[in-house]
């Protein structure tokens, strides 16, 4: 059965466990089918030309076994903004699939750690119960934590078909860099699309 090759190379990525990825939301066209990409074209957009090519670059290592072409040799950024020309130097490349990311902003999330409990179904009463649980937050109180998420848009297209196959919103807790990002993206994709039954 043939498969997604973009979503193969994904899936075939072996990392080790890092930082985490989830995913807010994802969609799927109904009519999207396994398909074979022969060559492929990669777009970060990004207003930093050099964040742009490391993101690109990243994306395009994590794409095994298949051409995997990253936008800025094809694109510079001010082509970026010329949608027809775009699409005629893209045309020439005989692309039939294209992945996308566009960063989609940041937010910290604030967190309480609650210091030493006693959890239960009866807590609260009697009142040794619940002087069994809240005495000792007197000695460790517990303390707030932030977390920085990164919020991320991945699409998956064919050209051939000029199709949308599959997007999907994520959001990435504490990247350490722009490649821990792409990397921990990559793997939480390639799971989501297991779980939707894109692949095997």
């Amino acid at each position: 059965m043939r498969r997604l090759s973009i979503i193969m190379s994904l899936a075939a990525l072996v990392l080790a466990c890092g930082t985490q990825t989830s995913f807010i939301s994802t969609w799927r066209s109904p009519d999207a089918k396994p398909d074979q990409f022969h060559k492929i074209l990669v777009v970060a957009f990004m207003k930093d030309d050099g964040q742009r090519r490391s993101a690109e670059d990243r994306i395009v290592q994590n794409i095994k076994n298949h051409e995997a072409i990253p936008s800025y040799k094809v694109l510079s950024m001010a082509d970026m903004k010329d949608e027809e020309l775009a699409k005629k130097k893209v045309e020439a490349l005989g692309v039939d699939g294209v992945v996308t990311m566009r960063f989609l902003g940041s937010k910290e999330k604030l967190e309480y750690v609650p210091g030493t409990t006693t959890y239960g179904p009866s807590y609260y009463q009697p009142f040794w119960g619940y002087y069994g649980y809240a005495a000792p937050m007197l000695y460790d109180p517990g303390y707030y934590t932030t977390t920085n998420l990164v919020r991320v848009e991945t699409n998956i297209y064919s050209l051939k078909n000029q199709e949308l196959l599959w997007s999907g919103h994520s959001e990435t807790a504490d990247p350490t860099s722009l490649d821990d990002l792409i990397d921990s993206i990559a793997r939480a994709t390639a799971k989501e699309l297991q779980r939707e039954g894109l692949i095997k």
